[in-house]
């Protein structure tokens, strides 16, 4: 079955009833909307592949453990999607909980509502193909690379074609501690302090790039969350031009209401401040054993604190959007939010 979304006379409606902004009392999104029905669930007649056991994100193992995130959609095409990333690929969102076992600590899983509601569920449902999903909730790019680099071969002697869509997340997570990679990262050091960070992009790029001339009937397609593009050069690569949650903040912007858009203008101004990495993560350079990172430089403090300004008003703002992103004040992108920037990515590409 196909669909046709039609955004432009829906979201108008989506958010004036939802608002993007909490409300007294807030909104909550508790079921899916009609927008959505007589979609085919792409689990029904599909062979499933897991890989087990349930695992941590290697930047903090030991921490929450999340089942069911490497799992091989078989629905009998020629043609795979296949979405590696961390916890916005995974669908973080999706009707989860966590629970702790004593010390421990688990997610349960609405493994069917998740996985045809996340971005490659509902890419893989427009596009009539199977579906991998390979996303770690808390993965390191690097971490991500790795699950990629351990798949290709399959995918590629597999399927006709394969679209390999990346996540890229914030650097920050491979200060974390030390990998194979460690010394190639801390070599990307350049002369100013955003020297790193695009120096970064073009070490991510040149991988893909190897993979995709090793693997030609795999089309990659990189994207960014909530972190900026710093102009690296992709090469062959298709990148998807906005950050996930700048396009959100387009969006609000286009078809809020009066009051909701002088409110947002007011706080974060025309466009969303995104920065290059997270608060959290600039105290793990010394602690990782890799402070060579960046110059001790008064010019490189500033950008570093003017990089956290960045990042704590980003935050703050997909807190108080409950339609785009889960509706308990965290981070990850709702139901709304992943079906929206699927139709984002597939009309940026032409597919």
């Amino acid at each position: 079955m196909k669909y046709n979304i039609n955004w432009e006379e829906n979201l108008p409606k989506l958010i004036h009833e939802w608002g993007p902004l909490h409300t007294d009392p807030p909104l909550h999104l508790t079921t899916t909307p009609d927008i959505f029905s007589g979609e085919n669930n792409i689990l029904t007649d599909s062979e499933l592949i897991f890989k087990w056991p349930p695992v941590s994100s290697e930047i903090d193992p030991g921490s929450i453990t999340h089942p069911n995130t490497d799992v091989l959609v078989e629905r009998g095409k020629k043609v795979c999607s296949a979405f590696f990333g961390e916890s916005f690929t995974y669908g973080d969102s999706m009707a989860t909980t966590i629970k702790s076992v004593g010390e421990q600590r688990f997610r349960y899983d609405n493994f069917s509502y998740r996985m045809n509601n996340n971005l490659g569920g509902h890419f893989s449902r427009l596009l009539d193909t199977d579906y991998l999903l390979k996303a770690v909730p808390g993965q390191s790019n690097v971490g991500i690379l790795m699950g990629l680099e351990s798949s290709i071969e399959y995918l590629s002697n597999t399927y006709d074609k394969v679209y390999v869509v990346v996540q890229l997340t914030e650097t920050g997570r491979d200060w974390k501690h030390e990998t194979a990679d460690s010394e190639e990262l801390i070599g990307l050091r350049g002369n100013s302090f955003y020297d790193y960070f695009v120096n970064y992009e073009n070490w991510f790029s040149d991988k893909l790039n190897k993979l995709q001339e090793q693997y030609p009937n795999c089309e990659f397609i990189v994207w960014r969350n909530f972190t900026r593009w710093l102009g690296g050069d992709f090469g062959n690569i298709k990148t998807i031009d906005k950050v996930m949650i700048e396009y959100f903040y387009e969006l609000t912007l286009k078809y809020g209401s009066d009051k909701i858009v002088n409110s947002l203008k007011k706080k974060y101004g025309d466009t969303l401040p995104v920065s290059v990495g997270g608060n959290p993560h600039w105290e793990d350079i010394s602690k990782s054993g890799l402070g060579g990172f960046f110059h001790k430089d008064t010019e490189s403090i500033q950008c570093i604190l003017d990089e956290c300004d960045k990042w704590e008003k980003a935050m703050d703002w997909m807190k108080d959007s409950n339609n785009i992103f889960e509706d308990r004040g965290a981070y990850h992108p709702s139901l709304i939010g992943h079906r929206i920037f699927t139709e984002y990515i597939i009309g940026s590409l032409n597919l």
